[in-house]
């Protein structure tokens, strides 16, 4: 999962190619019962499926502030951790030790049976004079970012 965090509180998230997304996003069950339903992991779609690749969605765009956090992480993190404890966590510490306390308490809290755990995190730090000017695309905003969490990916690994 992707998450978008501002302000202590998550923003958006992707949504995942699954059996209870499939329900939240029809009014079936709500948030609440996502985590303790009996078909949470019942998969729909998975990178690597050559018979039903996943396709690709994209929602409404969302301006980014200064300070806004992007948590990618693996099911072994989100499955065993609150969004609410991410948030938290994410906003009283750096982002190297809210990694490690996040990584560890997932660890912690689904232990003897823990998936494995992968999360890399990127905070925002544009701001009013970083703004693109007039004559540049959103797809050069777009390749900006990219390149930004690319380079963040190496020395921010755990796993």
């Amino acid at each position: 999962r992707l998450y978008l965090f501002r302000d202590g509180h998550v923003l958006s998230r992707t949504r995942d190619h699954s059996k209870i997304e499939s329900l939240l996003a029809a009014g079936k069950i709500s948030e609440k019962e996502l985590k303790n339903h009996p078909q949470r992991n019942l998969v729909t779609r998975c990178v690597g499926d050559r018979k039903r690749p996943p396709v690709p969605t994209f929602s409404e765009k969302i301006a980014l502030e200064k300070k806004d956090i992007f948590l990618l992480c693996s099911d072994g993190l989100w499955d065993a951790l609150d969004d609410d404890y991410m948030a938290e966590t994410l906003q009283q510490t750096t982002l190297n030790k809210a990694i490690d306390r996040l990584a560890y308490q997932a660890e912690f809290r689904s232990y003897p049976e823990a998936d494995n755990i992968s999360v890399i995190a990127l905070r925002w730090i544009s701001d009013e004079s970083d703004k693109p000017q007039e004559d540049e695309t959103e797809e050069d905003e777009l390749t900006q970012t990219l390149k930004a969490l690319d380079a963040a990916l190496e020395p921010g690994i755990r796993s």
